[in-house]
């Protein structure tokens, strides 16, 4: 991966709080501001990933089928959405 410069404005306090986790983190400004990000956008991808699971497997039609499927697939079984009946 190249790395490119950048500049950015950053309030003082938090810079300087920033600073202080780089260090305690045995990091460089630069190193801990990339790490931020990459966790900041890998989970923002999981989250569109799971909102768009959760459109599809949240239709009434397609939870359905998904349901009698697994019914299907595991006779007998009990599955959290039946409470306890016993």
């Amino acid at each position: 991966m190249s790395a490119r410069k950048v500049a950015i404005s950053i309030d003082a306090d938090l810079l300087n709080e920033a600073d202080r986790l780089a260090r305690k983190g045995h990091l460089s400004r630069s190193g801990l501001i990339a790490q931020l990000l990459a966790e900041a956008t890998k989970k923002a991808r999981d989250r569109a990933i799971t909102d768009s699971l959760d459109a599809v497997f949240g239709r009434p039609a397609v939870r359905a089928e998904q349901e009698r499927l697994t019914r299907e697939r595991y006779p007998g079984e009990r599955f959290g959405d039946e409470g306890d009946e016993g």
